[in-house]
C-alpha cells in the first residue's frame, strides 16, 4: 500500500465514522435524549479535528519522509489568516454553534424568559466577547458579522430541540421549560 492510499484509507475511515455519528445524532434528537446528542456532536467535532489533522499530515509527509515530489503541483500548509472575499472557510476555525447554546439560554433567563434578538445577542457578546477569533469578527457577503450569523444558526437549533419557543413573535426569542431544565443541568458550563 502506498503512502497516498493509506492516507485515502484513513480519510474514508474518518468520513464513516463522522456519517455513523450522524445518524446517531439525528436519531438521538429525534428521540428527545439531548444528552446523547450532545456526545455524538462531540465526537463529531473531534472526528473534524482529526480529518484536518491527517489532511495537513497528507500535504508534509513528502517532505517528512523525503519522498519526490515530481510531476505534482507543489501544496501548501494551511493559512493561518483568515480567507478573503467569498473564500469558504474550512471546519474547526470559527467558534461552533455549540459554544453559543448555553449562552443564549443563560442571556433569555437574565432578560426574563423571552427578549428581542438585539437584547440577547448583545448579552451573549458579553458572555462570549473573549473567546471569539479574528474569523468569527469577519464580516460576511450579507453584511452580518460572521458569529451573529452563528448565534442565529445556535438559535434555530435550540428551536429545534424545543428549548426555544417555536412560535414567539418574530423577532423575539423565547426559552421554554425544556430550555430552563437544560441550563440548570449545565449551569456550570456557562
Amino acid at each position: 500500500m502506498t503512502d497516498k492510499q493509506a492516507f485515502a484509507a484513513l480519510l474514508a475511515s474518518v468520513e464513516s465514522a463522522l456519517g455513523e455519528s450522524f445518524q446517531r445524532a439525528n436519531a438521538a434528537t429525534e428521540r428527545g435524549d439531548f444528552d446523547a446528542a450532545d456526545v455524538e456532536h462531540e465526537r463529531q467535532r473531534n472526528l473534524v479535528g482529526v480529518r484536518d489533522q491527517l489532511q495537513v499530515l497528507q500535504d508534509v509527509w513528502p517532505k517528512l519522509v523525503g519522498t519526490p515530489r515530481r510531476g505534482r503541483r507543489k501544496r501548501t500548509t494551511p493559512s493561518t489568516q483568515p480567507p478573503k472575499g467569498d473564500e469558504r472557510l474550512r471546519k474547526g476555525l470559527k467558534t461552533t454553534e455549540e459554544a453559543f447554546r448555553l449562552p443564549i439560554l443563560a442571556a433569555l433567563e437574565e432578560l426574563g424568559g423571552q427578549a428581542r434578538k438585539g437584547d440577547v445577542v448583545r448579552l451573549v457578546e458579553g458572555r462570549v466577547g473573549g473567546r471569539l477569533n479574528d474569523y468569527d469578527h469577519q464580516q460576511l457577503k450579507n453584511g452580518q458579522v460572521r458569529w451573529e450569523n452563528t448565534v442565529a444558526w445556535s438559535r434555530q437549533r435550540l428551536k429545534d430541540r424545543g428549548l426555544l419557543a417555536a412560535d414567539s413573535p418574530r423577532g423575539v426569542w423565547e426559552i421554554t421549560d425544556a430550555g430552563r431544565e437544560y441550563l440548570a443541568e449545565h449551569r456550570g458550563e456557562v
